[in-house]
């Protein structure tokens, strides 16, 4: 958990892991056909046999690398220890907020928009 200005906060991995995926959530598309056609010729180039196989394997899971990267950074920067001030003030509320830097603030309402970020209530 992340404490950010007196809040606490954390990682929603599902959210995170369906944000990152470049799958369309449809299932019947994790299953990738193959199909091998084996012809065997004899010595004139005739044709005598010709053997089709198919083979359904599940594909592995992909991810989009460019938002992963940027989460990552993002969630490094908050993780980082430099979203608590010491001259915090719980009274102020947001306006705190507007104390971080612009890395921070872009790391930390990116991350709440997408709801990767949670308030722990």
């Amino acid at each position: 958990m992340l404490k950010i200005h007196g809040k606490l906060y954390y990682i929603d991995f599902e959210v995170l892991d369906n944000f990152l995926s470049m799958e369309d959530g449809d299932v019947s598309s994790n299953i990738q056909k193959t199909e091998t056609i084996t012809r065997i010729y004899n010595e004139e180039n005739v044709l005598l046999s010709t053997e089709s196989t198919e083979e359904d394997n599940i594909k592995h899971k992909e991810i989009n690398g460019v938002r992963f990267e940027i989460i990552r950074n993002f969630i490094e920067d908050l993780a980082s220890g430099d979203t608590v001030q010491e001259d915090y003030d719980d009274k102020l509320g947001s306006r705190n907020l507007t104390k971080m830097s612009t890395r921070l603030k872009l790391a930390f309402n990116t991350l709440l928009f997408y709801n990767i970020l949670r308030k722990l209530d």
